[in-house]
C-alpha cells in the first residue's frame, strides 16, 4: 500500500495548501438531451495515464462550486489524479430528479474514461451525501461494466423510511439500539419542497412546497446551519403568507429553531411522503440496485452527521450481502452540517490519521 500512502500524503499537503498548482479546466458532459457543465482538475506536470475520479456534489445551491468540494477535488488532483466534478443542475436547483442525475453521473464517467489524461482502466466514482447512493445506482449501467475500479460514498443512505424518520425526529437505530442526534432541518425542507404536493392529501399545497424550497435556498445562500435561530424570521414571514390549513403542515417541516416537530404528526408525514417518493421514482431506494454492482465499494460516514445518520452507511454496507467487496469506516471529521463536534486538537489528529489510512486504501485501489 506504499503507493496509496504516498498519494494520501500528497492529498493532505494539497488540502492544506488549497491545491495550489492544480489546473482547473471547464468542460461539459453530454446528458443526451443537453450538456451539463463540469470542471476537470489536473495535477501540475504529468497529464497522461492518470487515475481518474468522478466526484459528485450533493443537493446544494453552489453545486460543483461548493467550497468544500472544490478544495477536496483540488487536493485529490494534487495527489496525482484527473478529477472531474460534473454539475448536476437539478441538485443545484434543489430538485432531486434521480433519472436525470443518474444519466449525468453515467455520462461523466464515460467522458472521463475517454479523455487522454486518464488511464482507461483506472477510474473511480465518488459521491457525497445524496450523491453516494446515486453513484451506486448509476454504476450498475452496463456501459460502465469493467470500467470502474472503485465506488466511494461519503455520508450516504440506504433506507428511505429510516432516513425520513431521522430527518423529522433525529431518531435512528442500529441492531436494536436506539440513538438520537439533533437533525438538520435542511433535509426535510428539501423533501417537502420536492414531494409534499405529490401526497394525495396535499396536492393543492403548492404554496407550502414553494415556501420550503425558499427556506432551503436561503440556507444554501446564507451558508449558516439550518437550525440557526436567524431563520426564524424567514419562517415567520413565509408562514404568514400561507392559508391556515397549510400553516399547520408547514409547522411540521419548519417549526421555530427551539422546537421539534410534533412526533405523532411527523410519523404520519413520513408515511405519506414515503408513498409519494416511491411513486415518483424507484431510483430513490438504492437497496434494490445493489445486487447488480460487482465493483468494490468503500463507504465513509461522520459519526456526528446531523443530516444523514452514520447508521445508514452501516446499513448500506450490510445490504450488499456477505460476498460483496464492501467496507465501511466511521470518522469523527466529516458531517453535512456546519456545526460539528468540539473535539480537541489531539482527538482531531487521531481522526485525521485514521482518515488518512482510509484514503490510502482508496488511492491504492484506483
Amino acid at each position: 500500500m506504499v503507493g496509496g500512502v504516498a498519494r494520501a500524503v500528497k492529498f493532505g499537503r494539497n488540502w492544506a495548501s488549497l491545491g495550489r498548482g492544480v489546473r482547473a479546466i471547464e468542460v461539459s458532459v453530454d446528458r443526451g438531451s443537453d450538456r451539463a457543465p463540469a470542471t476537470l482538475y489536473l495535477p501540475s506536470g504529468r497529464s497522461r495515464g492518470l487515475p481518474g475520479w468522478v466526484v459528485l456534489h450533493g443537493i446544494t445551491v453552489p453545486g460543483r462550486k461548493h467550497e468544500a468540494l472544490v478544495r477536496f477535488a483540488r487536493a485529490l488532483a494534487g495527489s496525482g489524479a484527473a478529477v472531474l466534478t460534473p454539475e448536476i443542475p437539478e441538485w443545484a436547483d434543489l430538485r432531486l430528479e434521480p433519472e436525470r442525475s443518474v444519466a449525468t453521473i453515467q455520462a461523466a464517467a464515460l467522458t472521463l474514461s475517454a479523455r487522454e489524461e486518464t488511464a482507461p482502466d483506472r477510474l473511480g466514482l465518488m459521491g457525497f451525501s445524496f450523491g453516494a447512493p446515486q453513484a451506486l445506482i448509476a454504476s450498475a449501467d452496463p456501459r460502465l461494466e469493467g470500467r470502474l475500479r472503485l465506488i466511494v460514498g461519503f455520508g450516504g443512505y440506504c433506507d428511505l423510511r429510516r432516513l425520513l424518520r431521522f430527518m423529522f425526529t433525529g431518531e435512528h437505530e442500529w441492531d436494536g439500539e436506539e440513538h438520537y442526534i439533533r437533525p438538520d432541518p435542511y433535509g426535510r425542507w428539501i423533501v417537502g419542497a420536492n414531494y409534499l404536493n405529490r401526497v394525495p392529501r396535499f396536492t393543492g399545497f403548492g404554496a407550502t412546497s414553494r415556501a420550503l424550497r425558499h427556506l432551503a435556498l436561503e440556507a444554501g445562500q446564507r451558508r449558516l446551519a439550518s437550525w440557526d435561530p436567524l431563520y426564524d424570521g424567514v419562517k415567520h414571514e413565509l408562514r404568514a403568507g400561507l392559508p391556515p390549513d397549510e400553516r399547520r403542515v408547514f409547522d411540521v417541516f419548519a417549526p421555530p429553531a427551539d422546537s421539534r416537530p410534533d412526533r405523532e404528526r411527523a410519523y404520519e408525514m413520513v408515511d405519506q411522503l414515503l408513498d409519494a417518493m416511491h411513486g415518483a421514482s424507484a431510483l430513490l431506494e438504492p437497496a434494490g440496485f445493489l445486487e447488480d454492482i460487482d465493483t468494490p465499494v468503500r463507504l465513509l460516514h461522520g459519526v456526528g452527521d446531523h443530516l444523514i445518520p452514520y447508521t445508514e452507511s452501516l446499513r448500506l454496507a450490510r445490504a450488499f450481502g456477505p460476498r460483496a467487496g464492501v467496507s465501511v469506516a466511521l470518522t469523527g471529521l466529516f458531517g453535512h452540517s456546519s456545526a460539528q463536534d468540539g473535539h480537541g486538537l489531539w482527538t482531531r489528529a487521531r481522526h485525521a490519521a485514521a482518515l488518512g489510512i482510509e484514503l490510502a486504501k482508496i488511492f491504492e485501489a484506483v
